[in-house]
C-alpha cells in the first residue's frame, strides 16, 4: 500500500538544522524526502533518481543542485549514506520518530543498511494485524534472497551490473522480475548496448518503467542488424525510431 500522506512535525520551523541550511533549495528537497521515501525511511542515493522522484515536472533542478543539498544533509548526519550490493542507497535516521501507520504502507524493497537493524523490510502487515513470527521471517528472508540472487547474477554475468547501475541511477530499483527480463535479454545475446540505450531513451522520455525499454527493444531486434545502424555519427537515434518512441511515450 503506497502511502497517502507524510507527517513534518511543527517543530520544523525551529530547527537549528533546518534554519542553518545553505537555501531554500536544500530545505524544500528535505521536505519532500519525507514524501518520496519508503516505510523505512529509505531511497536511492543518485541524483537522477531523487530528481526524477522529488520534482517529476520540473525541468529547470540541476543534478548539482540535489548532489549539493545531499551532501550537506549527509554532513549533518540527517540522511545517513551506505552500500548494499554494490549500489547506493541513503535513509533518514529520524524518519520513523515523527511517521505514524508506517506498518500499513509497502514493505521496504530496498536492501538495509548494514548498520541499520531491519524492521519492516520484506514485512507487510494486514490493516494493523501483525503477521506470525514464522510468516515474517519467511518473507524477510524471501527478500534478502531476492538481492542476494541478483547480485550472484550479476557476477556470473559481467554485463548485468553494469545495466542494473544505470538502471536505478536513470530508472528505479530493480526487483528481481526485471532483473530476469534482463538476463534473459543477455541470454538470448542481445548486444549488452542495446539495452543501456534502450535504458537511456527512456529516461530522456521522461517513460521510467521497464514495459517502455522492454517495446524498445523488441522493435530493434525485430529489425535485426539494421538495428546497429540506427544511431548517426552524432548519437543520435535515427528519424524513424524516433517517431516510433514518440508514439510509444503516448500509448504507454
Amino acid at each position: 500500500m503506497a502511502p497517502k500522506y507524510r507527517n513534518i512535525h511543527t517543530k520544523i520551523i525551529d530547527s537549528f538544522d533546518f534554519n542553518a541550511m545553505p537555501d531554500d533549495f536544500t530545505r524544500v528537497v528535505w521536505m519532500l524526502l519525507i514524501v518520496v521515501v519508503d516505510s523505512e525511511g529509505r531511497g536511492i542515493d543518485n541524483p537522477a533518481w531523487l530528481r526524477s522522484k522529488l520534482f517529476p515536472m520540473r525541468t529547470d533542478v540541476e543534478l548539482d543542485q540535489i548532489n549539493n543539498s545531499f551532501d550537506w544533509l549527509s554532513e549533518r548526519k540527517m540522511i545517513i549514506r551506505y552500500e548494499a550490493n554494490n549500489l547506493s542507497y541513503f535513509y533518514i535516521p529520524s524518519f520513523k520518530t515523527h511517521q505514524r501507520g508506517l506498518e500499513k504502507e509497502a514493505a521496504s524493497l530496498f536492501p538495509p543498511c548494514p548498520d541499520q537493524l531491519q524492521t519492516n523490510s520484506g514485512v507487510t502487515l494486514d490493516l494493523g494485524k501483525s503477521k506470525s513470527r514464522s510468516e515474517s521471517e519467511s518473507e524477510s528472508e524471501t527478500n534478502t534472497d531476492s538481492y542476494s540472487d541478483t547480485n550472484t547474477k550479476a557476477a556470473q554475468v559481467p554485463e548485468l551490473s553494469k545495466i542494473i547501475k544505470f538502471y536505478e541511477s536513470e530508472i528505479g530499483l530493480v526487483t528481481k522480475t526485471i532483473s530476469d527480463k534482463i538476463i534473459s535479454y543477455l541470454d538470448d545475446k542481445t548486444n549488452p548496448q542495446w539495452i543501456l540505450d534502450a535504458i537511456r531513451i527512456a529516461a530522456e522520455h521522461n517513460a521510467r518503467n521497464w514495459a517502455y525499454i522492454d517495446a524498445i527493444l523488441k522493435r530493434w531486434i525485430a529489425q535485426g542488424s539494421q538495428a546497429d545502424k540506427r544511431q548517426n555519427s552524432n548519437n543520435k537515434i535515427q528519424q524513424s525510431d524516433e517517431e516510433y518512441i514518440d508514439e510509444l511515450a503516448k500509448r504507454l
